[in-house]
């Protein structure tokens, strides 16, 4: 049992099942009361914690041979040392899991995206285009949409980030249509916030860029996920300074900072890493 929403009590629950599963000699059972700690550590954000636990899984899944469970312990130790900002150490574990992915196509686009991802929070973004560029092929291949959409919604980051903005319009776009075609709002939601950001690049287009942000707001209300609101003010914010509408876009940023000092955070449109 694995209660996300109870740390304390899923901790106690792997814990016994742990020590049952030695005493009785259940080496399945053993590694996947280690996992679960590991998990129920990641879920409640302790990510330092949780890599001890899959590192401890790992050498018990070869025994075991159990290959598609030491390749999640693999990608799971790259999301934990994403998530510290150890972006070398990340890479190594993905690398690690990639290798044994074999004809699991799905799971290496997975891997690669992800990959892709941490070059980007690394400001690799060259890197990180390769890595979504091989994801995205992959999931182009096997018809795979909704990671498709993703992969193409980390393009266009990084297209942004490297001042490509015709590349980075032509990727967000074509993210947004595939997640409404999946009829996917909370993805829309940040597609659109993203088409924004790109439409705010062109002088002639800073009206399709206040509309796209204001879409995405609404959806984003729809859903409830109010804590979007500083970074959609923060977009208006930037179109209204190219507008020259500096006292607007004064309040727009100060509504931005105090919504942010409220939900304690700081915005990444992302896969929702998109992510």
């Amino acid at each position: 049992l694995n209660t996300r929403n109870d740390t304390a009590r899923s901790n106690s629950y792997s814990r016994l099942a742990h020590g049952l599963a030695t005493k009785n000699h259940q080496l399945p059972e053993q590694v996947k009361s280690i996992y679960y700690l590991g998990e129920t550590c990641f879920f409640s954000r302790d990510f330092a914690g949780a890599i001890p636990y899959y590192e401890k899984a790992i050498p018990i899944y070869t025994q075991l041979k159990d290959t598609f469970s030491v390749i999640n312990c693999y990608s799971s130790l790259g999301l934990s040392y994403h998530n510290i900002d150890q972006g070398e150490r990340a890479i190594a574990y993905y690398i690690e899991g990639l290798k044994l992915c074999g004809r699991d196509q799905e799971y290496a686009a997975e891997i690669l995206h992800n990959i892709g991802n941490v070059h980007r929070r690394m400001q690799n973004h060259r890197d990180a285009i390769n890595y979504y560029r091989q994801a995205k092929a992959i999931n182009s291949s096997i018809k795979d949409s909704i990671s498709l959409a993703v992969n193409y919604n980390g393009l266009g980051e990084s297209f942004l980030i490297l001042e490509q903005p015709d590349s980075s319009l032509v990727s967000f776009s074509r993210a947004h249509l595939l997640f409404k075609k999946m009829h996917n709002t909370a993805y829309q939601a940040i597609a659109l916030a993203n088409l924004g950001a790109a439409y705010a690049n062109y002088p002639d287009s800073l009206k399709k860029a206040s509309e796209a942000y204001n879409q995405a707001w609404l959806k984003f209300q729809e859903l409830g996920l109010n804590h979007y609101e500083d970074a959609i003010k923060s977009g208006l914010g930037d179109i209204l300074t190219k507008q020259g509408k500096h006292k607007d876009a004064a309040k727009s940023y100060l509504e931005s900072l105090q919504l942010s000092e409220h939900f304690n955070k700081g915005f990444e449109a992302k896969k929702l890493v998109c992510e």
